[in-house]
């Protein structure tokens, strides 16, 4: 018989590699405490191996094929909608912000204490209506020095004067000689020079005094408010901002291809988002600059309008408008949804669907905005069916379900005529399809 601690070590190394004499155990070839020894080892391996150990039994069996089979995620529920071509005449649309046509940061032209402000942010105020005052003691002073000097600039001219016709008178008499009377003639002309300097010194002063009061220089809203009483004002300091809200226009952005083709006078429609045609404005083009901005390679055009009674209520500095631009073109275009582009603009892409409904990206170049459509130059053809919804998180080739099939968005080939809106069908059909899905 062999020693137990050689036969218990043996167990052990059987059991690292994963051999275990059950059946020498079971026939009675060790004894209790090597039998125990024995199963220990036993158990450890087939757990290592991914095995359970019945424990009347002793049988393993697998847990793997024992447990519940996970259940495989169905594919993503996507929405399609068709690239088509547009027959009818196309109109742009653009976003704009109305603007105001006069706008100043009221500045003080002179340095001083600030002895009142007249105004809060909201204010309405006309030309003319004092905005803020400033402590004017000083030049008060200098003001009241101005004329005192003038007056005395008068009595001594008055004074040249008097003399200059006294000479005069005696000269005729043989009594002054004519020498006499150049002298005060001269006399009389350094005197009204002195006159003229002194009244030239208290205009001065009174228009600087003037500028201790700071008036609106036009009729308008009082925006801000940039100082308080006490404060110390530099020459040139802003004391309020002030917008003429009754001068207004829309400046909107447009790609080079299009403001390269207007001319000034134009006509075009505004409505306000979500207002639809019915709320529309007539506008005319007022200017749009050569000017190209580098990174969007848009220029800036400026509409007025030719009415402010709108049915929305009067546009005001700051508000949302939607420029509707028909064009005179009939030449059709592809289209293509705008919510499926993914990506900047410089890299756009859609998912396309292919067969056995499965998605590839594929990326496109795209034109204007035409409704809730892009004009697509490049990547895609008609008739593709393109995912306008669920396409934040697809992979290429993944499997997809539709939720609406081949179905066709329509709306966009005929441009905003809904206000924009034409895009809805494609939510609606999406936010049904994620309801049924939850």
């Amino acid at each position: 018989m062999w020693p137990s601690w050689i036969v218990v070590g043996f167990v052990l190394m059987l059991a690292v590699v994963g051999v275990v004499p059950s059946a020498w155990a079971e026939k009675g070839g060790a004894t209790g405490s090597e039998q125990a020894v024995a199963t220990a080892a036993k158990r450890a391996a087939t757990e290592k191996s991914g095995k359970t150990i019945d424990a009347k039994s002793g049988i393993s069996s697998d847990k793997k094929t024992t447990g519940k089979k996970k259940r495989k995620r169905p594919p993503p529920l996507v929405t399609l909608a068709t690239v088509h071509l547009s027959h009818d005449g196309p109109v742009t649309t653009a976003l704009g912000t109305v603007i105001t046509r006069q706008q100043a940061q009221v500045a003080s032209r002179v340095a001083g204490w600030v002895e009142t402000v007249h105004v809060e942010a909201g204010n309405r105020v006309r030309a003319g209506d004092l905005l803020v005052t400033l402590d004017g003691s000083e030049v008060a002073h200098t003001l009241a020095m101005r004329r005192a000097t003038v007056r005395e600039a008068e009595a001594k001219l008055l004074l040249a004067k008097t003399q200059r016709e006294r000479d005069t008178t005696l000269k005729k008499r043989s009594v002054v000689t004519a020498s006499r009377v150049k002298v005060t003639e001269a006399e009389e002309a350094i005197q009204q020079a002195m006159l003229d300097q002194a009244r030239a010194q208290l205009a001065l002063t009174t228009d600087l005094s003037k500028r201790y009061r700071i008036t609106a220089p036009f009729a308008g809203v009082v925006t801000a408010r940039s100082v308080e009483a006490g404060e110390w004002l530099r020459q040139g300091d802003p004391v309020v901002t002030l917008v003429n809200t009754g001068r207004v226009e829309l400046k909107v952005p447009l790609p080079e291809s299009i403001a390269g083709t207007l001319k000034a006078g134009q006509r075009a429609r505004a409505t306000r988002r979500g207002a639809g045609e019915g709320g529309a404005v007539a506008v005319r083009l007022r200017a749009a600059p050569a000017t190209i901005d580098p990174v969007t390679r848009n220029r800036l055009t400026y509409w007025r309008f030719e009415t402010l009674s709108l049915p929305t209520g009067r546009p005001r500095p700051g508000h949302d408008m939607r420029l509707i631009l028909p064009s005179k073109s009939k030449k059709a275009r592809l289209l293509v949804h705008k919510d499926a582009l993914l990506g900047p603009e410089n890299r756009r892409r859609v998912f396309v669907l292919k067969r056995a409904n499965t998605v590839q990206p594929v990326t496109v170049r795209t034109g204007i905005a035409v409704g809730s459509h892009y004009v697509v130059h490049e990547g895609l053809s008609e008739g593709d069916r393109v995912v306008v919804l669920g396409n934040e998180r697809l992979r290429p080739g993944q499997t997809v379900r539709l939720a609406n099939g081949d179905k066709r968005i329509k709306g966009g080939d005929r441009g905003d005529k809904n206000g924009g809106d034409s895009g809805n069908a494609a939510e609606k059909s999406g936010d049904a399809a994620q309801g049924g899905q939850r």
